[in-house]
């Protein structure tokens, strides 16, 4: 009845929604993440600054390590490694590092769960600290860096006009619920929606004890309808000295955005590629994810954009649930890429075009030809 009475629209963003309000791609943070050492240590944190303050200690050890990794990368078999990859990696030692045995050299004996690693590991750079506290401060800088190069302004005129489908979809009584499923970080979608003053739920409530905005799963039950999930994290999620999650994005009515900027504690989003399936267990991910679950089957059309099909979770949940529901999808781009198999109708597929290009009139038009088939 549901699906049948609801005029339901479903989104799925990834980094290429944000390329045109000049966030940049993965591509270009790789780059400059390999090409710049400016950063300094600053306590438990990474500061970015040309001209730091005398006596700071350089995080050159950090950078060495990741550049290590990145010509690991490309010399055993990948041409253009990424910085997702060599968080994996960095990751990955940290983690193995825990059952490591100075004394025991037989790694396939430790770690059988990936031989094709067993030589990276052999080959560790030496540093003077614990190799898992080390390896942890290079995934610890990559965040840092990754925060860093998100926390842009935006020119909101601009992004508005180049995402009018969103906004228009969002202000148009045509749908009854616009349920938008994100894998940024960025803030770009939160500041798009303040600037144009859409109302919007993203799952956290004011908590009048601390005064700060709290995970709350329950919000995703209420008539609001428009809904935020952002399922890789956001670079203003953090843990509190409860280890509740928070939001440090104020202004929830959204007529206006504020941002304050803890320095103390590091922010909570996904990085890595294989690794991200073990961090879909952390409570708030796992209820995010049951909610697209849940949604893919209670939904008859998807839309996709800026996605470039690397959450292996993600795409059998999407698969699976058009193979076993009635779910459509459509990928909003000029093409998709040749391993994914998406059922789209032929007609869509001769006029493919970018969202900046795609208009809340097709979209309408693509919605009703797709639902109830």
């Amino acid at each position: 009845m549901e699906k049948q009475n609801k005029r339901k629209l479903v989104f799925l963003f990834g980094a290429g929604i944000s390329k045109s309000a000049g966030l940049p791609l993965g591509n270009e943070l790789t780059e400059k993440l390999l090409n710049t050492d400016k950063y300094y240590i600053y306590g438990k944190d990474y500061k970015w600054d040309e001209n730091p303050p005398m006596g700071t200690n350089y995080s050159t050890k950090e950078h060495d390590a990741i550049k290590f990794i990145y010509d690991y990368l490309k010399n055993n078999g990948e041409p253009n490694p990424n910085y997702e990859r060599i968080y994996y990696l960095a990751e990955l030692a940290a983690l193995y590092s825990i059952k490591m045995d100075s004394e025991n050299k037989d790694l396939q004996k430790e770690f059988p769960l990936r031989p094709e690693l067993y030589p990276f590991f052999k080959t560790l750079p030496v540093s003077d600290k614990p190799i898992y506290e080390f390896y942890s401060s290079v995934c610890n800088y990559i965040q840092q860096f990754i925060c860093k190069e998100l926390n842009i302004a935006f020119d909101m005129e601009k992004a508005s006009s180049d995402l009018s489908v969103i906004i228009d979809s969002c202000k148009d009584n045509f749908f009854d619920e616009i349920i938008i499923f994100t894998l940024n970080h960025d803030i770009l979608l939160e500041s798009l929606f303040g600037y144009n003053k859409i109302a919007y739920n993203d799952g956290f409530s004011f908590n009048c004890e601390d005064k700060f905005y709290h995970w709350d799963y329950s919000q995703f039950k209420d008539t609001s309808k428009v809904k935020l999930i952002k399922l890789h994290g956001s670079i203003y999620w953090y843990k509190n000295s409860k280890n509740k999650l928070i939001n440090e994005i104020n202004g929830h009515d959204s007529t206006s955005l504020e941002f304050a900027w803890p320095m103390s504690y590091y922010p909570i989003f996904l990085t890595g590629t294989d690794n991200k399936y073990f961090n879909y267990t952390h409570s708030h991910f796992l209820e995010m994810l049951n909610y697209l679950y849940e949604t893919l089957y209670n939904t008859e059309v998807l839309f996709i954009s800026g996605y470039g099909f690397c959450d292996h979770g993600i795409n059998n949940l999407i698969f699976n649930a058009q193979i076993n529901s009635d779910l459509s999808v459509f990928n909003v781009a000029k093409s998709i890429p040749n391993t994914v198999i998406l059922i789209e109708d032929e007609e869509y597929n001769k006029t493919r075009k970018y969202i900046e290009d795609f208009k809340i009139v097709e979209l309408k038009e693509l919605y009703l030809r797709n639902r109830n088939q």
